[in-house]
């Protein structure tokens, strides 16, 4: 999904294009920026400016998506 151009790697303008379009203008492009920064320094473990899929894979393997994406009353 955010690997644009399909050579297994999600660069920064990748990642940055793929949420612009989801988040359209209801967030600055700083902001955006910033976002994928953080995503990077966290992700890109062996730092070359890529994320691959195994990196991509390791983020959600700990990633409790039921309890992150539900809301609490």
């Amino acid at each position: 999904m955010y690997d644009l151009d399909g050579d297994g790697q999600i660069t920064k303008h990748e990642l940055l294009t793929v949420l612009m379009m989801i988040v359209g203008k209801q967030i600055s492009k700083d902001q955006l920026v910033s976002i994928v920064e953080r995503t990077m320094v966290e992700a890109d473990k062996d730092k070359n400016d890529c994320i691959t899929f195994d990196e991509y894979f390791k983020i959600f393997e700990n990633y409790d998506t039921e309890v992150k994406m539900s809301l609490r009353y």
